[in-house]
């Protein structure tokens, strides 16, 4: 991951390969498994059709600027952005935040994306990830406090119920 960046960077960005380990993706079994058990609740059946409102309240929020002008780049302004939105809005981030986000995102995509990455791009997803992790220790803290309907709740929940 940081191979790319001169060796005497790699250090400085040792921390990000920490985070990023500990991502779904980077894991390994049993931990990759358990973890995935907590979230399969916020993916069922019922609570994606459930989600299927909210996803077309969002996609019709996309396409109104669109509708102002005569050529749009529908991967720029959809098909990115629509994932992170949807993520968010199952999260239970608040739409006020979708926008910052989506940088954060970008800037994590930009870095996993290129295998030149440069020094840049790697303290830009450092930031990133630095945020978005400082933004989900406050968030799980609140629906400790205050239970949701949004999947870090579910998550929690199922957490305290589910036996490993």
């Amino acid at each position: 991951m940081l191979r790319v960046l001169p060796s005497e960077k790699q250090a400085e960005f040792a921390e990000l390969a920490r985070l990023l380990g500990m991502g779904l993706l980077f894991l390994d079994e049993p931990e990759h498994g358990r973890l995935r058990k907590l979230m399969n609740k916020g993916f069922s059946p019922a609570v994606v059709e459930a989600m299927r409102p909210h996803i077309r309240a969002i996609v019709n929020r996309m396409l109104e600027p669109m509708r102002q002008v005569s050529e749009a780049d529908i991967l720029r302004e959809i098909a990115h952005p629509l994932p992170v939105r949807v993520i968010a809005e199952m999260l239970g981030v608040p739409e006020t935040l979708h926008e910052y986000f989506l940088r954060q995102s970008a800037a994590i995509a930009i870095f996993f994306g290129n295998p030149q990455r440069t020094v840049e791009q790697t303290k830009n997803a450092l930031d990133a990830v630095t945020a978005l992790t400082e933004f989900f220790r406050g968030a799980v803290a609140e629906r400790r406090r205050h239970k949701g309907s949004d999947l870090i709740s579910c998550c929690l929940i199922s957490r305290k119920t589910a036996r490993f």
